[in-house]
This record gives structure tokens, C-alpha cells and sequence, in this order.
């Protein structure tokens, strides 16, 4: 297969069409405009993409999570599939165990006040809240449960953390990665793409947690 490095058009047949209302809306969900996504495409190329390279800056768009359903949905699962998958879930202070092989929480070892400072916490009680941080953000949440004082508590605390965090969002129309090439994602919370496309042996690898949103990831035998 004859494969030009920095030309998208060999590519093509490859590449799932999106128009520009998809995007709007895709990119609606993480409130980013739509002339977020620049149309330069990364193509045949081994490298680092780290939020601090200046190379990357500008792909790079910050992220204000303002509810427990804005962490849910760029970095954790969305509620609604989380739903759909609920048979494998039970509640907040069940004793059964909990979905996605998550440890049980007992709602009671949590702090009781909505407003609570995590580093002058028990150790029980910080063991408590990150346990419950992880099961909101991968689990389905019923309303009743957030509303609980010592849930919201939990979802106040994600919510400030995520903000001193600074997330980013890394957008770009297509990435093709070819036989010898290696992307490595360093620190980046979420990529947002139209495409991804591998060949081969290519290969995709983070460090640290990275959610990856594309229309279309596929990969071709060359």
C-alpha cells in the first residue's frame, strides 16, 4: 500500500464523512464551539502529544465541568449507557458488589456535610470518597442517590477537583497512524476527533487516563 506521509487523500476511503451539523452537536456536548476543530489532519507520524508542548497548544481547548453529568460524560460513562447496563449495577448502599468491579461504599463512612475539606478527612472517610467518586463517575447514578447530602458532598468535591486539574480537550478533524508509527498520549484528558485510522502494526498508547471520542476508529490489514 503506498502510504504518503502528510496527505490526507490516500486516506480517504477510509474515512467516515461527518458533517459539519454532527460536529456541531458532538462538540455542543462538551460546550466547544464548532470552529473548535482546525482541518489539519495528523498523518503518518510517531510522536508525544503532551498538553505542555507548545506543537500541540493549539489543539488543545480547556473543559468546565459544571455537573456530576459533565464528568460522566468526557471522562467517565455517560449516565444512559451506564442505565442500560443497570442489571449489573445495584445501589449506592447495597451490599452487593458494585458495577465495574468497583469495592462497596457505605454511604454512612462518608463525610455528612455537602462541604467538606478531603485533606482534613479520617483515613476511612478519604477511602470512602474515592471509592464513591468512582463509582459515580463509571456507575449509573439515580437521581435519589445524587441528592443525598453525602453524595452531593462526593459530587462537589469531583467537581472542584476537576476544575484545579484544568482538563483539556485535545480536537482534531483525523489522525492516521501507520505500520512503524507511534502516538502516545501523555496527559490528556480527552481527544475528540472526526477519525481515527491505524494501519498494521500502528499503534495508539496513553499515559494516564485519556478518553478517546471519535466518530469512526478503524483499523486496516496492510
Amino acid at each position: 500500500m503506498d502510504i504518503i506521509h502528510g496527505d490526507i487523500e490516500p486516506h480517504r476511503r477510509y474515512l467516515a464523512n461527518v458533517s459539519e451539523e454532527m460536529r456541531a452537536r458532538r462538540l455542543d456536548k462538551y460546550r466547544l464551539k464548532a470552529d473548535t476543530m482546525q482541518f489539519v489532519p495528523f498523518i503518518c507520524m510517531s510522536d508525544l502529544i503532551n498538553r505542555k508542548s507548545a506543537k500541540w497548544r493549539r489543539f488543545m481547548h480547556p473543559l468546565d465541568p459544571i455537573s456530576l453529568d459533565d464528568l460522566k460524560n468526557w471522562f467517565g460513562v455517560p449516565n444512559e449507557a451506564a442505565r442500560l447496563l443497570r442489571h449489573r449495577t445495584v445501589a449506592l448502599n447495597d451490599g452487593a458488589p458494585l458495577w465495574g468491579g468497583l469495592t462497596q461504599v457505605h454511604v454512612g463512612k462518608l463525610p455528612a456535610q455537602p462541604g467538606f475539606d478531603f485533606s482534613c478527612l479520617a483515613s476511612e472517610q478519604r477511602a470512602a470518597v474515592l471509592q464513591m467518586s468512582k463509582r459515580l463517575l463509571y456507575g449509573y447514578v439515580a437521581p435519589d442517590d445524587a441528592e443525598q447530602p453525602a453524595v452531593a458532598g462526593v459530587i462537589r468535591y469531583m467537581l472542584e477537583l476537576a476544575r484545579q486539574l484544568k482538563p483539556l480537550a485535545l480536537v482534531l478533524s483525523d489522525l492516521v497512524v501507520c505500520p512503524d508509527d507511534h502516538v502516545i498520549f501523555e496527559s490528556v484528558p480527552l481527544v475528540v476527533a472526526d477519525n481515527i485510522l491505524i494501519y498494521g502494526e500502528g499503534r495508539i498508547s496513553t499515559r494516564g487516563n485519556t478518553r478517546i471520542d471519535a466518530m469512526q476508529i478503524r483499523y486496516v490489514d496492510v
